[in-house]
Order: structure tokens, then C-alpha cells, then sequence
């Protein structure tokens, strides 16, 4: 994590390549909407400054309400969805699973 700006300071997650140590991608906190906002994470390539993911948090279901983080690639439009799940019943861990298609 990097704080970004002089006045109003910024958090961003850098990505970094281990071999180089070259930056290689930068992610930054953002809004979506105007009257009912919702939180997103914009990345951007470090090298040429486009846009290249976008992530949100949706829900989805009536009744029992499911959460999942929604992820679009910018470039090829692909969208792949995370999962959290609680596994064990004495020592509770949560598991993320995901759709991406490697």
C-alpha cells in the first residue's frame, strides 16, 4: 500500500513484479453512481495509465441475500464473480471461490 497525493492523501495497492521490482499495476479506491453510490476498486496499468479491471460488491436473491465481488476486465469484457463460503463447524474458516476460467 501507497498513499498518493499531498493534500488529500490517497490509499493505493501497487502490484509489484518480484523479479524486477518493477510496479507493474495500480489499484485505486472509487465510487459508482451519483445518488446511491457504491464502492468500487479501479486498476489501472501502470505503464500506459488505461483502465484495465474493474470491481464491485453486488448482492443478489430475494429472500436469502447472496454476496459476491463482481470483476470486469476492461479489455476483453469478461466478467468473473468471487465467492466467500464458511467452512468447519468448531474452527469456522471462509474459503473464496471463484468462476475465472484460467
Amino acid at each position: 500500500m501507497d498513499d498518493k497525493g499531498i493534500f488529500f492523501t490517497e490509499r493505493v495497492a501497487v502490484t509489484t513484479d518480484v523479479k524486477t521490482g518493477r510496479r507493474t499495476a495500480e489499484t485505486h479506491e472509487g465510487q459508482k453512481g451519483i445518488f446511491f453510490t457504491e464502492r468500487t476498486a479501479r486498476t489501472y496499468d501502470k505503464e500506459s495509465g488505461k483502465r484495465t479491471h474493474e470491481t464491485t460488491n453486488e448482492e443478489r436473491g430475494l429472500v436469502f441475500r447472496e454476496r459476491y465481488t463482481r470483476t470486469e476486465n476492461i479489455e476483453t469484457g469478461r466478467v468473473s464473480e468471487t465467492r466467500a463460503e464458511k467452512k468447519g463447524l468448531f474452527w469456522p474458516r471462509r474459503i473464496f471461490r471463484s468462476d475465472k476460467k484460467k
